[in-house]
């Protein structure tokens, strides 16, 4: 049986499959990348080593060197604007503000 947040299942024909963060698309949805193995813990060990390697993939971003409020500023117009309702943004934009 799988363990809660692992995302590793046993499929029809036996096998067991892991799916893991990949990167993100040009629109922000998630892409996922897949690993297969014949036992669960195969599946747990492949999938810890593609964890591993998307996370050191990007860690060499450019640490922020501003404030939490223009950070979140910046998130605010750059990342939300477009993914929330207007009213979301409306009310973030009012709490960013105080």
């Amino acid at each position: 049986m799988s363990k809660r947040g692992e995302n590793i299942y046993k499929r029809k024909d036996g096998r067991w499959e892991g799916r893991y963060i990949k990167g993100r698309k040009l629109d922000g949805k998630v892409q996922y990348g897949y690993v297969y193995g014949k036992s669960y813990k195969t599946v747990q060990d492949k999938l810890i080593k593609m964890k591993y390697l998307y996370r050191r993939d990007n860690q060499d971003r450019q640490p922020y060197s501003g404030t939490v409020k223009q950070w979140l500023m910046y998130w605010l117009e750059t990342e939300t604007k477009n993914r929330v309702k207007l009213s979301s943004y409306a009310s973030y934009q009012y709490k960013g503000h105080l």
